[in-house]
């Protein structure tokens, strides 16, 4: 569904809650030399990436309030600082809300009731989110889900842990070719390092990962997972980040040897029709973010009282495919991408008034990008959801939002159209696909206001319209979707 990510759940996507919405713009202002398509977002690293960064009064005020145990372990609190904050969610309609975490909020109304516990004992950090909830339909259900559960450390330049974590990789606000939150997050023990080696040089940041996919499949169950992630800001206004992700082994699978999961010069077996040799999936990608911060350039102040005029603009590219190894250079090999996607972007900030330009078009040729791979034939999905981009691997998206927030309190009105082609089969020869298309356009409208207390309040609201449902010439359908939550 249309819903933007500042009404995301919990700490995954981009701007994930109002509060690192704010952040995200004011630090694109200053601007500040932040990784922003890293894959994670939470508190305590924005608690981090403030040390240094000059905010306005108001939204430095709101941030002390909100992220008050983050910063201060990042101040050095010698005790344990740790909260528990309740959430709660009500929902009715028939439209299943994508970049959710899996939870699809099935039947005519939905309860869901939670928390976010975070601990920070020293160099530590200990996270939970747990979600217990109702689907209300012909017969009820009862809904159990556990988003977040992690344990590691965090110093700021070093991130390690193991645990399920909902993660976001690159520069989109709607989406991401490779990793979002669109399905259930997977077990992962990940390592991540962020710093300067040499100012000139810029910021530099890495991550590792190690995991298996744990949701019931119907091809290979539990198969490993990798994730690698490279990203370098020459200056704060450029970014540019390498990303990719692995799957290989699993039950009755044979493991591909260390060096094919480093570089798969061998990733797809021919000729093995019993399915017994080790094989693997990949996919990969480039993407680009340049920021031109406009508010920043006419004034010296970091922070100018601004008065009309453009804050920033943006403009971000993320391209990527299927990663196999079709040459090689001088005897070596060579990685290239098949099936290649590509998610274009925008965004123009005006004090309080931003608006917001996604189009992504992901058309399969030969190879497949979410699913259809000959072993792995789920691809990465938990629970049958992509792991990427929630319009899937056949179809060309468009979004679109305007946003106004001053600080407090903000609205935001977003449309978006999905056009979804239906292969049925994809040779050397070309593909094969379905005569008609199936198109969803839809439109959304949020709202959030700061909660007594601490968090926000939230509600949004979507109606989509389909045509070529199912891809049946001539079905129409509509659908919707209504919740309030905080």
């Amino acid at each position: 569904m249309i819903v933007t990510a500042f009404l995301s759940r919990a700490f995954a996507s981009p701007w994930q809650d109002p509060t690192i919405a704010l952040l995200e713009r004011e630090s694109r202002i200053a601007p500040a030399s932040i990784v922003h398509g890293a894959t994670l977002r939470d508190p305590l690293t924005w608690a981090y990436r403030l040390d240094g960064f000059a905010l306005p009064d108001e939204i430095d005020t709101l941030v002390h309030r909100e992220y008050a145990e983050e910063l201060e372990r990042t101040h050095g609190a010698r005790g344990t600082p740790w909260r528990a904050l309740p959430q709660v969610r009500g929902s009715v309609g028939d439209l299943a809300p994508d970049y959710e975490s899996g939870d699809e909020e099935a039947g005519i109304a939905s309860l869901r009731a939670g928390a976010s516990l975070r601990a920070y004992p020293a160099i530590f950090e200990i996270t939970a989110e747990p979600w217990f909830g109702v689907d209300f339909d012909e017969k009820p259900s009862a809904v159990l889900q556990l988003p977040e559960a992690w344990a590691g450390i965090h110093t700021g330049s070093w991130t390690a842990g193991f645990g399920l974590r909902d993660r976001w990789l690159g520069p989109a606000r709607h989406g991401s070719l490779l990793l979002t939150d669109n399905a259930s997050p997977a077990p992962l023990a990940s390592a991540s390092w962020d710093g300067q080696p040499w100012h000139p040089l810029g910021r530099f940041h890495v991550e590792l990962g190690a995991g298996w996919l744990d949701r019931p499949r119907e091809d290979v169950d539990h198969p490993g997972w990798l994730l690698a992630d490279l990203r370098w800001l020459p200056r704060p206004e450029i970014e540019l980040g390498l990303s990719r992700m692995s799957m290989f082994g699993g039950e009755g699978r044979p493991t591909p040897d260390f060096g094919q999961l480093i570089l798969p010069t061998e990733p797809h077996v021919e000729g093995d029709p019993e399915l017994l040799l080790p094989d693997q999936n990949e996919l990969a990608s480039f993407d680009l973010r340049l920021t031109a911060p406009i508010a920043r350039w006419r004034h010296v102040a970091p922070h100018p009282r601004r008065v009309g005029g453009i804050d920033y603009v943006e403009a971000y590219w993320e391209y990527g495919g299927e990663d196999v190894v079709a040459g090689s250079v001088l005897g070596i090999p060579v990685p290239a991408l098949g099936g290649v996607g590509n998610l274009f972007g925008g965004e123009i900030a005006s004090g309080p008034l931003i608006v917001t330009v996604e189009s992504s078009r992901l058309l399969d040729d030969t190879f497949r990008w979410y699913t259809g791979h000959r072993v792995y034939h789920d691809g990465f999905t938990q629970d049958d959801r992509v792991m990427g981009m929630a319009s899937g691997g056949d179809a060309l998206s468009t979004w679109g939002a305007v946003t106004f927030f001053p600080v407090r309190w903000g609205v935001e009105l977003s449309v978006e159209q999905i056009r979804s082609v239906e292969v049925i089969e994809g040779t050397d020869r070309g593909i094969e696909a379905l005569a008609t298309d199936e198109i969803r356009r839809r439109i959304g409208l949020a709202g959030w206001t700061l909660a007594s207390g601490r968090g926000w309040w939230r509600v949004r609201g979507v109606v989509e319209h389909a045509t070529g449902a199912d891809f049946v010439p001539g079905a129409e359908r509509w659908s919707w979707y209504l919740a309030v939550s905080r």
